[in-house]
């Protein structure tokens, strides 16, 4: 019992203790009490009447933010509750406490340490099966016999309650009661001033300026629609692999179906000496032997290349598959048994990349599962799915014009000609939800969702959305349900604009950064306390 369940068994002692002197003063009758104490055993038991409903007072406040209203309620009444044993508890705690997390955790085992030495000089019924210490022995032995939801909680006892130590001793352990709830206390109010705007260090900007990567994202995708000449393919594409970039990542930007390719601002190579790029087509078809090779912007703008790459990564060779396509095909068995870790990693990077291309021609003016794409290869007769190297894809239609040269072929898109914050953050909440259950909302509508015209729109879809997570309350971490939430919560806002600094940041905040916490939580363990 290392972790915030002694939360739990401090909780469940204190009234217990405070019960079994209250039975052993009564035993002693009031001559031999106020002669062996004088009145120390009623300070006693009213100094830890005091300290106990503080320290109940205290973890309803830090706890209040983290669970919901029920489960709080579950918390205070039930000592043994297994919520107290619970991850999600214990992850949204750091996150709310920061770097108090830990002397937080040293006050409450100190906390623990006092009781149990209460509990060794206590003469009462103690668990017959093996425990952590004597504390948890008699809070087991002596469950209470009202509910605390009706008042403070009574219990009875078998035998005549005994209680063996000094008094010298009773005032030095309840010092350091009182000292460890105080700590505790201002441990509580300076995470909370420390909590807006920034208390996490997950709580920092992306490794770079939005506005940098999308003009980045902008200015390669202008850049490819220059880059087609070849009058052999109706249309080509490009594929954009998606990062999330909260710890530095470099951009990697990938073309499938053949070599890799390497982007990047500057190089060594003198660039007058690189050939402008006119055909990419042909480059990459020439070069399909290479494991990757590199192409520069000149200050121009202008494609040059080749160069030497020098990524190593796995081959992009393959077919592709999109999200909404991986949920429902079955050939996709594999699917089921990603690991927590891959969903977490999905999200994490799929929340992210929406913030970072939601103004760019990589994302449509609306985005769904269907816009999000992974590799699909044969391994061992086996389709296997990268699914921690999400792509979204760009097409450029081969478009004829009339222009001076009749041959002229002319590459173009359908850029979005505005972005719908709101609805895209609700597209958000479905696909994170889909990741994280394997489940398409499609699979979970009902007609009451879409009233009497049956007609599906993003009202209908917030409905599901809401019962969605309300079904799936209890297997929803803290920061899954949470990031939902905020993102559902957004939809119905009117002043919600990615455009906005603020705005974007809370997103960050809310949406991406827990879930990243929760996957580093997930992957490197616990805080060591």
């Amino acid at each position: 019992m290392s972790g915030f369940e002694i939360a739990g068994l401090v909780l469940g002692a204190l009234p217990l203790v405070i019960s079994a002197l209250e039975h052993y003063e009564d035993g002693l009758g009031t001559y031999r009490a106020f002669v062996k104490w004088g009145d120390e055993l009623q300070k006693a038991r009213r100094e830890l009447l005091n300290q106990h409903t503080s320290y109940e007072m205290t973890l309803m406040y830090i706890l209040q933010d983290v669970v919901s209203d029920t489960d709080l309620a579950e918390m205070m009444c039930d000592a043994e509750s297994e919520l107290w044993r619970s991850e999600d508890i214990t992850m949204g705690l750091t996150r709310k406490l920061g770097i108090a997390y830990k002397p937080y955790m040293l006050a409450l085992r100190e906390m623990e340490d006092v009781m149990n030495t209460l509990a060794l000089h206590l003469d009462i019924d103690k668990a017959k099966r093996s425990t952590r210490n004597e504390l948890e022995s008699i809070v087991l032995a002596n469950r209470p016999a009202t509910s605390p939801n009706h008042g403070a909680p009574k219990f009875h006892f078998n035998r005549r309650v005994k209680f063996t130590m000094k008094r010298r001793e009773v005032i030095r352990l309840l010092e350091r009661l009182q000292a460890c709830n105080a700590r505790m206390d201002t441990f509580t109010e300076k995470a909370e001033k420390l909590e807006e705007p920034n208390k996490s260090g997950w709580k920092s900007t992306l490794s770079m300026p939005i506005q940098q990567i999308q003009e980045y994202a902008i200015s390669l995708h202008q850049v490819l629609s220059r880059a087609w000449s070849c009058s052999t393919h109706h249309s080509h594409c490009a594929n954009l692999m998606l990062e999330h970039r909260m710890h530095g990542a470099a951009p990697k930007y990938e073309s499938l179906k053949g070599p890799r390719l390497e982007t990047r601002a500057d190089t060594t190579e003198d660039l007058a000496k690189l050939e402008v790029i006119k055909d990419l087509c042909s480059v990459i078809h020439k070069h399909q032997n290479s494991s990757c090779f590199g192409l520069c912007l000149d200050l121009q703008g202008m494609l040059r290349g080749i160069y030497q790459g020098t990524k190593q990564n796995s081959s992009a060779a393959g077919d592709l598959i999109t999200l909404e396509e991986l949920l429902t095909s079955p050939k996709c068995k594999q699917w089921g048994q990603l690991t927590d870790e891959d969903r977490y990693t999905l999200a994490v990077t799929i929340a992210s990349s929406f913030l970072q291309l939601h103004k760019t021609p990589w994302l449509g003016e609306r985005w769904s599962e269907r816009d999000i794409v992974f590799l699909e290869k044969m391994d061992d007769r086996r389709h296997v799915v990268d699914v921690r190297r999400p792509f979204v894809t760009q097409t450029y239609m081969k478009s004829l014009q009339n222009t001076s040269t009749p041959t002229a072929t002319i590459y173009s898109t359908t850029p979005s000609t505005s972005h719908d914050a709101s609805t895209n953050l609700l597209s958000l909440a479905r696909i994170l939800l889909s990741i994280r259950f394997n489940n398409r909302i499609e699979e979970l509508r009902q007609s009451s969702d879409t009233g009497p015209n049956a007609v599906r729109n993003e009202a209908s879809d917030l409905q599901t959305l809401k019962r969605w997570v309300t079904q799936e309350k209890g297997n929803l971490s803290w920061a899954f349900k949470d990031a939902v939430s905020y993102c559902m919560r957004c939809f119905a806002d009117p002043t919600a604009d990615l455009e906005d600094p603020d705005f974007r940041h809370g997103v960050i905040d809310n949406v991406v950064a827990p879930l990243l916490e929760e996957l580093t939580y997930l992957r490197d363990g616990p805080p060591k306390g």
